[in-house]
């Protein structure tokens, strides 16, 4: 992984981003940052989302996600069985804001997380997100494992691994270390090469809805190369920032050139609306003077 100069791409993503959406950006800045209105949205147009739930009519061994109506990078996020989850949020308090208030509680929906990026309703590139996780080698422990782990960002344990912190797991084990396919709390990337003609369908889909030139979305299916299923996948989120810098560390150099290429577009684009305002400014300065 190319973890080396991240930073400074991931700054130029927002950049590009910001050119390239514009006002339109600003417009659906809080459908894009509102879970709730985003999910509004998508079950307005008849697309497939997680199913919301209701505290009172769960099984103890239902699975289930919890999470901040307003948040990023996973912060907050907790998935588990409902006796487990709840248990823990009516302890903290946090049962108090479900489901009208700060958090959304919904389905686990099962299979592989997705991040697309789409551009004027045209999909760029796709990345497979898989949660963290450690390989054991028979002498390490967990904590060990983790700590000698090399990632762009540290892997963050939930509560279930920080159980088994001091364990030592056989040679080859594959351990989880938390539930997230989200790089932020330190999963995998993997580039997907193959999409099956229901995703660009649904991608373009999403794009007449939004109308947003450059976007990303959370995707969560059993296989991307196959038909989707209104059944077992689902639109999970979209997001306003695409994550460019993501792209670039593990190699996708069509999404890093494309994104470039946009970018550069919409530079001159903006070089070229600002000189015509200063041509403009000038021309009326120098009628003033001649009056």
């Amino acid at each position: 992984m190319r973890c080396r100069h991240a930073k400074s791409v991931r700054n130029i993503g927002y950049v590009i981003n910001a050119l390239t959406n514009g006002v339109r950006g600003v417009i659906c800045a809080k459908q894009f940052n509102d879970k709730r209105v985003t999910k509004k949205l998508l079950q307005n147009a008849n697309l497939p989302t997680p199913k919301d739930l209701c505290v009172k009519s769960l099984n103890p061994t239902d699975m289930v996600v919890l999470k901040p109506c307003c948040s990023t990078g996973g912060d907050g996020v907790k998935i588990g069985p409902a006796s487990e989850i709840l248990g823990v949020c009516a302890a903290d308090g946090t049962l108090r804001s479900v489901p009208e208030g700060n958090f959304i509680l919904e389905e686990y929906v099962s299979g592989q997380h997705y991040r697309i990026v789409v551009y004027n309703g045209q999909i760029l590139g796709a990345l497979l997100r898989t949660p963290a996780r450690v390989t054991g080698d028979g002498v390490s422990t967990v904590r060990e494992l983790i700590e000698k782990t090399r990632s762009c960002r540290p892997l963050k344990c939930d509560d279930t691994c920080s159980k088994y912190l001091n364990s030592i797991p056989a040679k080859k084990e594959v351990v989880q270390v938390n539930k997230l396919s989200n790089y932020a709390k330190g999963g995998s990337l993997s580039i997907v090469e193959k999409m099956d003609r229901s995703v660009h369908v649904l991608c373009w889909r999403l794009w007449e809805i939004t109308r947003m030139p450059i976007f990303g979305v959370d995707l969560i299916a059993a296989d991307i190369s196959l038909p989707l299923s209104q059944e077992t996948s689902a639109v999970n989120e979209l997001e306003l920032y695409n994550n460019l810098d993501l792209h670039y560390v593990v190699g996708n150099n069509d999404v890093v050139r494309a994104y470039m290429y946009i970018g550069q577009k919409n530079i001159l684009l903006a070089l070229c609306i600002i000189l015509a305002i200063y041509l403009i400014v000038m021309s009326l300065v120098k009628l003033k003077n001649k009056a």
